[in-house]
């Protein structure tokens, strides 16, 4: 598993490093970012607990890096909803 997400953070930096270089984010980048929260999540939280400190510790980068690159898109920017 943690092999996984170290690859995962790999791509997710490359991608991000790519996205700041762009004049945009990009909603793939965001689409990705939410699909591995919604996926990783119970591993870390289960029933409103922490199973896992460092597993929480990292869906919460996770969910400021997708808010940052959701704050960043056009589409997003016009549109609060």
């Amino acid at each position: 598993m943690k092999l996984m997400t170290n690859i995962f953070l790999a791509v997710v930096w490359l991608a991000s490093s790519r996205a700041s270089a762009e004049a945009s984010s990009s909603p793939r980048l965001l689409v990705h970012l939410l699909d591995y929260l919604a996926k990783d999540y119970g591993g870390a939280v289960a029933g409103g607990v922490v199973l896992s400190d460092s597993e929480y510790a990292e869906q919460v980068e996770f969910s400021k890096t997708a808010l940052r690159e959701a704050n960043e898109l056009d589409a997003l920017a016009h549109d609060a909803e």
